[in-house]
């Protein structure tokens, strides 16, 4: 008898030892619920989950707070259909009932319309929760708030088609510029020559000369506009092909020299004989960028010289390349530090037009430096006010095979 007693007393023993770490063990978990519960409150974003019926079954402070409730108890136990604006509830319950038999997740931005008619935006992700045997109990919701964002992503777009609307109209004023204005200028400058060498009269052939002169420049002037607005739509295509660099230089020299003269100014081009006559590049947007720099050299020194020289800076002829460095130097007025990145930027000047001193519509080194792009080259400026200017390009260029450089000397020949 005694011995049954200590045996059982030994089983109660032994019992309450069980019971007393399965009470540790509970109250480690229930620490950790608690935490993890903490934890889920916390979170910056709408969390939820639900169960098979669709009824909520717990939430986050985040989206109870942008409910307009006090706890997220209240939640529980609830439809979420009682938190749903009418016009979403069929889809979003459509939606979880789908990830719940399906098993599958759904992630998509979702729109939700307030009372008062605006818009917020969610990016949602609704993923099933399974028990312990697999089984789908329900789901769990995380959506972050991209109200912000989406309003953003309108309002570049609205920007974008603003700004894609004034570039179609500034487009259509070039492309009827181009008739409408040039074409009466060219006729205008055609009879003023005539005129200019027909009259006798001193005094109007000066008048005669005047007008032409003007009609000159404003066709420059157009020539530019339609230039750039050609490279903006991507109507000059890039051409390589040889062509003689040097009688490019020399070309230079004889459309530039009458201007440079009529200042007083010594307008010297060097390109060295040791360089090549011929090298294949894009000889339009060589020529354009050359006759820029040193129309604009000219153009802003009043006394002293311009020079253009070339040199050579690498030669590969294994990979039959070359680089060439263009160099344009004056003695002009020169830029101040401030002012040597902003006058490479659409319509920036040196100083206005309307000081009747410098003319001219701030396109033409622009213009060089998207053709100095265009040929994988760079350009830079050196200069400081009253002690001119230096312009240095450096260009590459393929070197043509022996065949092709016969063939253009006998050409030219």
């Amino acid at each position: 008898m005694d011995k049954h007693i200590h045996e059982l007393e030994k089983e109660i023993t032994d019992l309450k030892e069980q019971l007393a770490q399965v009470s540790e063990q509970l109250k480690a978990s229930k620490k950790e619920s608690d935490l993890l519960d903490r934890v889920v409150a916390l979170l910056p974003w709408h969390v939820y989950w639900l169960d098979r019926n669709n009824i909520i079954q717990g939430c986050n402070d985040q989206l109870a707070e942008t409910l307009g409730l006090s706890s997220r108890q209240e939640t529980v136990g609830k439809p979420v259909s009682d938190f749903i604006n009418k016009e979403n509830v069929e889809y979003a319950l459509s939606v979880n009932n789908s990830v719940m038999e399906t098993g599958i997740k759904y992630t998509a931005e979702e729109e939700s319309f307030l009372s008062d008619g605006s818009a917020e935006y969610y990016f949602s992700t609704k993923a099933p929760l399974f028990n312990k045997d697999h089984k789908v109990i329900g789901l769990v919701g995380i959506s972050v708030d991209i109200t912000k964002r989406k309003r953003m992503e309108q309002e570049l777009q609205q920007a974008k088609d603003a700004a894609e609307a004034a570039n179609e109209a500034k487009s259509i004023f070039i492309r009827n510029m181009q008739h409408d204005i040039r074409t009466p200028l060219s006729g205008i400058w055609g009879l003023s020559d005539i005129l200019e060498r027909t009259i006798q009269d001193k005094f109007v052939a000066e008048y005669v000369g005047s007008i032409k002169s003007c009609s000159n420049k404003l066709l420059n002037f157009c020539d530019t506009i339609l230039d750039f607005s050609n490279i903006e739509q991507g109507k000059f295509p890039l051409l390589e092909k040889p062509f003689s660099v040097r009688q490019l230089v020399e070309n230079l020299q004889f459309l530039e020299e009458p201007a440079a003269q009529a200042k007083g100014l010594n307008l010297t081009m060097d390109y060295p004989h040791a360089l090549p006559d011929i090298l294949i590049g894009d000889e339009f947007r060589m020529y354009r960028i050359l006759i820029n720099l040193v129309s604009n050299a000219i153009k802003f020194t009043e006394k002293g010289s311009v020079e253009l020289r070339v040199r050579e800076i690498k030669k590969d002829l294994n990979k039959k390349e070359i680089l060439l460095r263009f160099i344009v130097k004056d003695t002009g007025i020169g830029i101040p530090q401030d002012k040597q990145e902003i006058i490479f930027e659409m319509f920036s000047k040196l100083t206005p037009s309307n000081t009747g001193r410098y003319q001219g519509f701030g396109l033409g080194l622009k213009l060089v430096k998207e053709f100095v792009k265009d040929l994988g080259g760079t350009i830079k400026v050196e200069s400081a006010p009253s002690k001119g200017a230096i312009f240095i390009c450096t260009i590459p260029f393929r070197l043509p095979d022996e065949r092709v450089q016969s063939l253009e000397k006998n050409h030219e020949g």
